[in-house]
């Protein structure tokens, strides 16, 4: 079972929805970027239509039975302009309540992908995207991507500990308004 909790942060209020999905595997779509896995989860999968400010978005994931390693994949595609990605966070939620972070650099103040994020483009784009200190949520440093007509992928991996859950969190933000904003959030092992 996923459970996706989005929070919209504004200046003047909060709002927060919580909606509880059941989760299952999906057939690998068509793409170069989710080949390798031998199982792909897709967390979630949404379309704006309209501008976003930060928005937060978190899930919870379980682990399978034999599974010692798992990739978070976020697929982002926006027309007409760009995404911005900050703060990503996996924490093991069964960690005795210590919230140990396994994910390295979730916040990108390294100023590079490498050697923990990796990216991928489902098609021709002139760019996958990178980091840029524009429109930091928080720090200095966010993902920037500006996929216009394919997705663009960016994941890393981390370590898991069979049968364990896993809070995933991140924070998104969408420029402009358009009708291909999209993005989608999978776990894949």
């Amino acid at each position: 079972m996923t459970t996706r909790t989005k929070t919209t942060m504004t200046t003047s209020s909060t709002t927060t929805t919580s909606t509880t999905t059941t989760t299952t595997t999906t057939t690998i779509p068509n793409t170069d970027c989710l080949r390798g896995f031998s199982s792909v989860i897709q967390l979630d999968v949404f379309n704006l239509t309209s501008s976003q400010p930060y928005t937060y978005y978190s899930y919870t994931y379980l682990a399978g039975i034999d599974q010692t390693s798992a990739t978070l994949i976020i697929a982002l595609r926006n027309v007409p302009q760009w995404w911005y990605l900050d703060d990503v966070s996996v924490v093991q939620s069964t960690n005795n309540g210590r919230g140990v972070e396994l994910l390295s650099d979730g916040g990108f103040e390294s100023g590079s992908l490498a050697p923990s994020w990796k990216t991928c483009t489902d098609g021709s784009d002139d760019f996958v995207g990178f980091i840029e200190r524009e429109n930091p949520r928080t720090g200095k440093c966010s993902f920037y991507d500006f996929a216009t007509r394919h997705f663009d992928y960016i994941s890393q991996t981390f370590e898991t500990v069979p049968r364990e859950l896993y809070n995933i969190s991140m924070w998104l933000s969408a420029s402009r308004s358009g009708d291909g904003i999209s993005a989608a959030i999978f776990v894949g092992n």
